[in-house]
Parts: structure tokens; sequence; C-alpha cells
């Protein structure tokens, strides 16, 4: 950490103020990486709180054991009384059936490029650019990932940096100053907000 907070020091001064005021933890939510997709399906456009909420109502159902086999015995309306729309819940579905059937191996996505990754996952039905990212970050713990897309980290640049409103160049150029090591900007950022979303 010590090399990244210089890093932070040399190239972005606010970034690095905003660091040393926080005990900064990094986040990691293991290797199972079809737990860790369904938790991002689950968890999109929603607050880290609700998300949470659903997460473990979701855990309940399989008894903390989410593995495709368990998730398929599921229907739609079991899903649903854990709070998913029926729209994740059919992207679930889906999701567990496609590994399941072994249509899909996560285990390669970790000798991918971060655009290799963005793209296979993104052949998943319900998993968009956002989720793809949050895979990349929380479970291939790659160093060098910024979300465009993510509300929190949008919220926290605004207000950090005195933005009115979300401008993709000016946030390019923010996080271009964090590489290689945007993946830590971002936990710092979402950890400012007390928004972390390794909760």
């Amino acid at each position: 950490m010590d090399e990244i907070l210089l890093h932070f020091k040399k190239n972005d001064p606010i970034l690095y103020k905003l660091a040393s005021s926080l005990h900064f933890q990094i986040p990691n939510r293991g290797k199972d990486y079809f737990k860790n997709i369904t938790r991002s399906i689950i968890g999109q456009q929603l607050s880290v709180k609700a998300a949470s909420t659903i997460f473990r109502r979701f855990e309940d159902l399989v008894n903390k054991e989410i593995i495709p086999k368990k998730i398929i015995l599921l229907n739609e309306d079991k899903l649903r009384s854990a709070g998913l729309s029926y729209a994740k819940a059919r992207y679930v579905l889906a999701f567990a059936e496609q590994v399941e059937k072994k249509a899909i191996n996560l285990e390669m996505l970790e000798d991918m490029s971060n655009e290799e990754v963005l793209m296979t996952l993104q052949t998943i039905k319900g998993v968009g650019r956002w989720t793809a990212e949050m895979f990349l970050m929380f479970s291939l713990n790659r160093p060098d990932v910024f979300s465009h897309g993510d509300i929190g980290l949008q919220r926290a640049i605004k207000s950090l940096y005195k933005i009115e409103n979300y401008n993709y160049k000016i946030f390019e150029e923010i996080s271009a100053k964090w590489a290689p090591y945007r993946t830590y900007a971002c936990y710092i950022l979402w950890q400012s907000l007390d928004n972390n979303p390794k909760n």
C-alpha cells in the first residue's frame, strides 16, 4: 500500500489527502466466482445496504450454499420472496443453469485480459459492464479498473473535486492520474461514502 499511496501523493494530492484520513482497507470477495457474479447481479442498481439485505435473504433460501445445482431447484416466485425483481430472478436462474451445464467456464477468466473478461461476462444475460467491472475489481483483484457507470463513484468524485455534473471526459482525466492503481482509488472513494461494496 505504501507504493500506491506514494503514487497518489505524487499524482493526485486531493485523493491522497482523502486516503490519509481513512482507515483504508482492501476488500476481497475471494475466489468463489459463481457466488460473486450472482451477488453482483442481485445488487445491480441498488444501494449497498439494500443489496446486502436481499443477498442475505437469498443466501437463506439455499442454506448459504450458493451453487448452481441448489439455485436451479428454485423458481422465480421463490427468488421474488427474497426481494429479487422478476428480471433478476430470471437472470440468476439462467446464470445458474449455464454454469451447471458447463456452458460457461468461470475459471478461465483468470487468464484473460481485462477487456476479454468484460466481453465474456457481458454475454451472460443480466450481466452488464458495471457487473463485469465489479468482478474485475473484487474477484480477480485487477489493480487498474475504473467504473464510469458506478453511481457511488460519481457521487464521491463530484463531492471531492467540486464537480457539479458527471462528465465522461472530466472523470476520465481525473481517473487517469490514478493509473495503474485505479481500482484502489475506487476503494478509497467508496469508503469515503461509507458505501463500500464489500459489505
